[in-house]
């Protein structure tokens, strides 16, 4: 008997309260008493199941022979006899010659001092060339070495210089899949154009994403997943559940009908893990255990809370509330990383308490670029709920309406958990991501870094450029903020295809992995968070 029918039988067994089970080892009755419960919860309470498909099957389970790295301005067939080769000109049909053995010809099929009496420049003979350098065969090549020579401008063979990115990029992911590092499309792009600037290719070229799709199915990489049962109990109907939201909704745009939107904001929080890395990763296709490598375990689920304020209106508050976990509640004597739109405070655990809740009403809400009339929504938490922590450091003359969302609707009505948390943690994730892969030695997890990145991802999304974004989230939630015109997410914006160049500082050599929303130059790793980017 298999151990997945034993594993069901013993669950059936147990749902029949049947004497007689079959015998599971710890782990397989672990794996039966959870889809026990799972069961119970479809029967007796709302369930959200989500399926996540991340294999993608392929027909060959070998690396495929034919495999030809075009892309579509170059459709025409590999020699497949021929290693990939940088910066070569074609000669022949089959024959590939290297930029310095072309400069070697063209010198010294120029090297010949005088002219004829035609007015022409004296040269080599056809017979001189072809014995001193073997590619050359007949006048047509001798032709091409003058035009070089007149130009200075060479054709180096596309499909060579795909190949050999080809054979590098495989190389290259060969390595980090054995080190467990995290990879996507964008990484390999990013590994794309690191290939051409060190090589010095001469080639104009971005990884489409049928090239990549291509070069995947070739070298047997694909996106993997662990994928798992996400059971969401609500001891209400998910009816009664959408009824309560569909009525706060209205409520609230009531005042939004006679308020600026302006004065009318939503907090919410949301927990960030030390380290951020996103669920997938490039690795063998047909792999079932995959592991990835990260500076220490205890980061992944050790956890920071971030506190959102953001408008009907699109802004964002000016400050992001930060609470950190530190021993005894309290920051060391050397302090930490401070920014002006970071507000951080710390206690013995992530969690926010009451007493934070006091810091974020005297720092955030009644803070001095605040409405004096606001309307304040937000979720069912203690903080939020009692009022004594918010009237207590009340300025005179300040007025708060505060609107609470029933529980379990969150979900559905909260702009901040509907729009922005989701955007925010991506982009976290793609530069831990790059700097997981770039600067394995720089401490991401540790304090300061971890300020550094929260405090440049905030002043991006703080951008005029992400105001529709913001609106949306809003618009998304069912609130009559009409809809923003159409716009490019945070991550869209931030990371586009062509990310992957020169980094835009003067003296730098490094390849570009992300671009400033303000500036809109290309920067890479050290130049935007160990440096700090700040343009304006």
């Amino acid at each position: 008997m298999s151990s997945a029918i034993a594993i069901l039988e013993y669950a059936l067994a147990c749902l029949k309260n049947l004497p007689k089970r079959p015998c599971l080892n710890v782990k397989d009755v672990v794996v039966a008493n959870t889809i026990i419960d799972v069961l119970h919860q479809v029967e007796y309470a709302d369930t959200t199941i989500e399926i996540v498909d991340g294999f993608e099957q392929f027909d060959d389970d070998v690396k495929d022979p034919d495999y030809n790295p075009e892309d579509e301005e170059a459709r025409v067939p590999l020699y497949e006899t021929l290693p990939g080769q940088p910066n070569v000109v074609q000669f022949a049909a089959g024959k590939f010659v290297s930029k310095e053995k072309v400069d070697e010809a063209v010198a010294f099929y120029s090297s010949m001092d005088g002219y004829h009496n035609n007015g022409a420049k004296k040269r080599p003979t056809l017979e001189t060339m072809k014995r001193r350098f073997r590619f050359i065969e007949d006048r047509n090549h001798l032709h091409k070495l003058q035009q070089i020579e007149t130009t200075g401008e060479y054709k180096t063979n596309r499909i060579q210089n795909l190949r050999f990115i080809a054979d590098r990029l495989g190389e290259i992911v060969e390595e980090h899949l054995r080190k467990g590092s995290i990879m996507h499309d964008d990484t390999l792009r990013f590994f794309v154009a690191k290939i051409i600037a060190s090589h010095n290719l001469d080639i104009q070229f971005t990884p489409s994403k049928s090239w990549l799709n291509d070069w995947k199915r070739a070298h047997r990489i694909s996106s993997r997943k662990i994928t798992k049962f996400v059971s969401v109990v609500r001891h209400q109907s998910k009816k009664e559940l959408e009824d309560q939201a569909n009525d706060f909704v209205e409520k609230v745009n009531d005042v939004l009908a006679v308020r600026a939107p302006s004065t009318v904001w939503n907090a919410d929080q949301s927990g960030f893990q030390l380290i951020m890395h996103t669920a997938r990763t490039h690795a063998r296709t047909g792999s079932k255990r995959v592991e990835c490598v990260v500076p220490t375990v205890a980061a992944t689920t050790h956890s920071l809370t971030v506190t959102v304020l953001a408008s009907a209106a699109g802004e964002l508050h000016p400050k992001l509330y930060v609470q950190l976990k530190e021993p005894g509640g309290k920051f060391p004597r050397k302090g930490h990383f401070t920014a002006d739109n970071l507000y951080v405070t710390c206690g013995q655990s992530h969690i926010m308490t009451k007493k934070h809740a006091v810091l974020f009403y005297k720092n955030m809400l009644f803070h001095s670029s605040m409405p004096n009339d606001t309307v304040f929504v937000c979720d069912s938490w203690a903080g939020w709920i009692d009022d004594t922590a918010r009237d207590s450091v009340m300025p005179s003359g300040y007025n708060v309406k505060k609107m609470v969302i029933p529980a379990g609707c969150t979900g559905m009505v909260q702009p901040c958990d509907v729009g922005i948390f989701g955007a925010f943690k991506k982009v976290v994730k793609r530069i831990f991501g790059h700097a997981q892969l770039e600067h394995p030695k720089y401490k991401m997890h540790t304090r300061d870094p971890t300020l550094r990145v929260l405090a440049l991802v905030y002043w991006q999304f703080q951008s005029p450029k992400l105001v529709a974004w913001i609106q949306y989230a809003w618009h998304a939630s069912g609130y009559d903020v009409g809809r923003p015109p159409v716009f490019l997410s945070p991550s869209e914006q931030l990371f586009p295809p062509d990310v992957a160049q020169k980094c835009s500082k003067p003296t730098c050599r490094n390849i570009s992995f992300i671009t400033c929303l303000y500036c809109e130059e290309y920067y890479c790793f050290s130049d935007f968070v160990i440096s700090h980017h700040k343009c304006c």
